[in-house]
Protein backbone atom coordinates (compact mmCIF):
# COMPACT_ATOMS: atom_id res chain seq x y z
CA UNK A 1 0.00 0.00 0.00
CA UNK A 2 1.44 3.38 -0.95
CA UNK A 3 1.43 6.57 1.04
CA UNK A 4 -1.26 9.10 0.07
CA UNK A 5 -0.05 11.98 -2.06
CA UNK A 6 0.57 15.11 0.03
CA UNK A 7 -1.77 17.99 -0.62
CA UNK A 8 -0.17 20.68 -2.75
CA UNK A 9 0.64 23.86 -0.90
CA UNK A 10 -1.90 26.59 -1.53
CA UNK A 11 -0.79 29.23 -3.98
CA UNK A 12 0.49 32.32 -2.20
CA UNK A 13 -2.19 34.96 -1.97
CA UNK A 14 -1.41 38.21 -3.69
CA UNK A 15 -1.08 41.31 -1.55
CA UNK A 16 -3.44 43.40 -3.70
CA UNK A 17 -6.59 42.72 -5.65
CA UNK A 18 -6.50 43.53 -9.36
CA UNK A 19 -8.47 46.59 -10.39
CA UNK A 20 -8.53 50.35 -10.17
CA UNK A 21 -8.79 51.97 -6.76
CA UNK A 22 -9.08 55.59 -5.70
CA UNK A 23 -7.59 57.36 -2.75
CA UNK A 24 -7.56 60.92 -1.46
CA UNK A 25 -5.28 62.96 0.77
CA UNK A 26 -4.61 66.55 1.69
CA UNK A 27 -2.34 68.58 -0.60
CA UNK A 28 -1.25 72.17 -0.11
CA UNK A 29 -4.50 73.88 -1.09
CA UNK A 30 -7.02 71.08 -0.88
CA UNK A 31 -7.70 67.44 -1.47
CA UNK A 32 -5.83 65.36 -4.04
CA UNK A 33 -7.56 62.29 -5.45
CA UNK A 34 -5.75 59.65 -7.48
CA UNK A 35 -6.70 56.48 -9.28
CA UNK A 36 -4.29 53.53 -8.94
CA UNK A 37 -4.46 50.49 -11.21
CA UNK A 38 -3.17 47.16 -9.87
CA UNK A 39 -2.52 44.18 -12.12
CA UNK A 40 -0.81 41.00 -10.93
CA UNK A 41 0.21 42.59 -7.62
CA UNK A 42 1.93 45.48 -9.43
CA UNK A 43 1.09 49.17 -9.70
CA UNK A 44 0.60 49.63 -13.43
CA UNK A 45 -0.83 53.15 -13.51
CA UNK A 46 -1.40 56.17 -11.29
CA UNK A 47 -3.54 59.01 -12.57
CA UNK A 48 -4.76 62.19 -10.95
CA UNK A 49 -8.53 62.44 -10.65
CA UNK A 50 -8.56 65.88 -9.03
CA UNK A 51 -6.37 68.37 -7.22
CA UNK A 52 -6.96 71.74 -5.60
CA UNK A 53 -3.25 72.60 -5.60
CA UNK A 54 -1.60 75.27 -7.75
CA UNK A 55 -1.19 73.72 -11.23
CA UNK A 56 2.49 74.67 -11.57
CA UNK A 57 3.57 73.22 -8.23
CA UNK A 58 1.30 70.23 -8.59
CA UNK A 59 2.60 69.58 -12.11
CA UNK A 60 6.18 69.58 -10.82
CA UNK A 61 5.24 67.09 -8.12
CA UNK A 62 3.10 64.77 -10.24
CA UNK A 63 5.58 64.60 -13.14
CA UNK A 64 8.26 63.30 -10.78
CA UNK A 65 6.42 61.49 -7.98
CA UNK A 66 4.03 59.39 -10.09
CA UNK A 67 6.72 57.79 -12.31
CA UNK A 68 8.82 57.14 -9.19
CA UNK A 69 5.89 55.38 -7.49
CA UNK A 70 5.35 53.13 -10.51
CA UNK A 71 9.08 52.44 -10.85
CA UNK A 72 9.62 51.62 -7.15
CA UNK A 73 6.23 49.92 -6.75
CA UNK A 74 5.82 51.93 -3.57
CA UNK A 75 4.42 55.25 -2.39
CA UNK A 76 7.62 55.74 -0.40
CA UNK A 77 9.49 58.00 -2.81
CA UNK A 78 11.25 61.35 -2.57
CA UNK A 79 9.24 64.56 -2.50
CA UNK A 80 9.91 67.30 -5.04
CA UNK A 81 11.63 70.31 -3.50
CA UNK A 82 9.37 73.36 -3.79
CA UNK A 83 6.30 71.14 -4.19
CA UNK A 84 6.58 69.20 -0.95
CA UNK A 85 2.93 69.38 0.12
CA UNK A 86 1.70 68.35 -3.32
CA UNK A 87 4.26 65.51 -3.38
CA UNK A 88 3.13 64.19 0.00
CA UNK A 89 -0.50 64.62 -1.01
CA UNK A 90 0.06 62.39 -4.04
CA UNK A 91 2.00 59.80 -2.01
CA UNK A 92 -0.66 59.70 0.73
CA UNK A 93 -3.49 59.47 -1.80
CA UNK A 94 -1.70 56.51 -3.43
CA UNK A 95 -1.28 54.92 0.01
CA UNK A 96 -5.03 55.28 0.58
CA UNK A 97 -5.77 53.65 -2.78
CA UNK A 98 -3.35 50.80 -2.04
CA UNK A 99 -5.02 50.27 1.34
CA UNK A 100 -8.36 49.93 -0.46
CA UNK A 101 -6.77 47.34 -2.81
CA UNK A 102 -5.41 45.09 -0.05
CA UNK A 103 -6.61 41.52 0.04
CA UNK A 104 -8.30 40.70 3.31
Amino acid sequence: MSEPEPEPAPAPQSKYRDGTFTGSAQGFEGSITVSVTIQGDRITNVSVVSSGDDPDFFGDASSSVIPAIISRQSADVSAVSGATYSSYGIMNAVRAALAAALND
